[in-house]
């Protein structure tokens, strides 16, 4: 039930931000109705019957508010701003028509809790001009009080309690806007942490965050994996954009997962092609046998996700130095250098369909029983002849 009564606005491209912030506002709302109750039987008890309207406004407002919300959730654009502004004037019609600030307790103080709505529900940057209004809005009932005739016939306790019980509603609605505010900063803050691991390694992510100068780091001893769909080319001609697109999310999806399930690093894609290395983030002794193991895997995982034969994939591997780093400033990229990227690309472009093909430098380093086929010594660019092997799972 409760879950419902908050749930009024939800919509289902909601992200987990937007859904909090929606709640959030519907919840204020809520809890308002029984607050504002309280607030209108004391202000009654003092002032009679003439203190009634504004309040039993406020009541019939936000439920009529929260009741045109609930039939229709896209509605929430017009209600985030809605009910701020509710909020804001109200109480200071109450004042007035009570008969100002004092014989009031203060009741228009409540319109800065509208105001600190705006930030939270509205526009941040709009916080500032309401808060301008308010101030205008309060000095004005301030010159008002100075020159009122005072008619106060209620006892200076009775004015005394108002004045405690405005300045402890709105003490109460002001730390709840201040924990929201801190729940809505971490979230956001958690989600641009993710945001950055999605980019960068962590442990590059951490250095970013507490030095913007240039981060490089020399690895003597990694694996590093290209692969390069097959067929991609053609079947690109043929399909619409967005299902090519999703197509291609698809099945580097599954490879994300094969690669962070080993331990492996994914560096980037490029096209078509998928780049990953082992033993960046961390020393891996088996960093060869890792490589392999994923290259076969996804050979696997392909198979599966395209059991018509119509995409097929190279892959090359080669093991050695590379230089590791974070280059860029309004893009940030991390990446790797060297002699053995460029060879272990080049493994790949000089390999076969649907083979894992490495180098003599990777089969030196592999601690598990592979199924070997020795290609001999092929030509590769820039390196003259290589010796290269064809690796498959034993048995």
């Amino acid at each position: 039930m409760l879950d419902a009564l908050l749930a009024i606005a939800d919509d289902p491209s909601d992200g987990e931000v937007t859904r909090h912030t929606k709640r959030t506002q519907v919840a204020m709302t809520w809890v308002s109705l029984p607050a504002i109750l309280v607030m209108m039987v004391a202000e009654a008890a003092v002032h009679g019957v003439r203190a009634l309207p504004s309040p039993l406004a406020y009541e019939l407002v936000s439920l009529g508010m929260l009741a045109w919300l609930a039939r229709d959730a896209r509605r929430y654009a017009t209600f985030r701003w809605l009910h701020p502004l509710v909020v804001f004037l109200l109480p200071w019609v109450l004042q007035e028509w009570v008969g100002g600030f004092v014989a009031s307790g203060g009741v228009g103080l409540w319109g800065i809790c509208g105001v600190a709505s705006v930030p939270l529900f509205v526009e941040p940057r709009w916080f500032g001009r309401a808060g301008l209004v308010y101030a205008a809005v309060a000095i004005a009932s301030v010159a008002a009080e100075a020159v009122r005739v005072p008619t106060r016939t209620a006892s200076d306790a009775a004015i005394g309690a108002l004045f405690a019980l405005n300045t402890l509603g709105i003490t109460a609605f002001l730390f709840a806007s201040v924990g929201t505010w801190v729940e809505l900063l971490a979230a956001e803050r958690a989600r641009s942490e993710q945001l950055l691991l999605n980019i960068l390694p962590q442990r590059m992510a951490r250095r970013l965050k507490a030095d913007r100068s240039i981060i490089a780091e020399q690895h003597p001893d990694v694996t590093v994996l290209f692969a390069d769909l097959v067929g991609f080319t053609v079947l690109a001609s043929s399909i619409g954009p967005e299902e090519l697109v999703a197509e291609l999310d698809r099945i580097f999806s599954a490879f994300d997962v094969e690669v962070e399930a080993r331990g492996l690093e994914k560096i980037k894609t490029i096209g078509d092609a998928y780049m990953v290395a082992a033993g960046v983030q961390e020393d891996l002794p088996d960093h060869a046998d890792r490589a392999v193991d994923l290259g076969l895997t996804m050979l696997e995982r392909l198979r599966e996700l395209r059991p018509d034969g119509a995409l097929r994939m190279r892959i090359g591997i080669h093991s050695g130095p590379v230089v590791a780093g974070v280059i860029g400033r309004a893009r940030f990229a991390y990446d790797l250098w060297g002699d053995t990227v460029n060879t272990a690309s080049r493994m790949e472009s000089h390999g076969l369909g649907d083979r894992v093909q490495i180098s003599d430098a990777v089969r030196e380093r592999l601690r598990r029983d592979w199924a070997l086929e020795d290609r001999g010594s092929i030509e590769v660019k820039g390196k003259g002849p290589m010796r290269v092997w064809l690796v498959g799972r034993p048995g």
